[in-house]
């Protein structure tokens, strides 16, 4: 399994979003993306839940229900 490809695939995603995060002025306390490899080898991009919940909150798509739910 390439751990390493998927982790470097993730590493690139996850810059891409981290810098469209830092122009729309959300990067930086809880909200960063971090890279990281599946146990296949897969490139994920991990984000605390907290990270998650500014972002859909900025984007307007938060549900304010407690809920959970999802952005679309």
């Amino acid at each position: 399994m390439d751990y390493l490809g998927g982790w470097r695939e993730a590493a690139e995603a996850a810059g891409e979003l981290n810098a469209a995060l830092d122009r729309a002025g959300l990067l930086g306390g809880v909200v960063r993306a971090v890279p990281h490899a599946g146990a296949s080898g897969e490139p994920v991009i991990w984000l605390r839940v907290e990270a998650a919940r500014v972002i859909t909150s900025e984007l307007g798509h938060g549900r304010g229900d407690g809920e959970g739910g999802h952005a679309s």
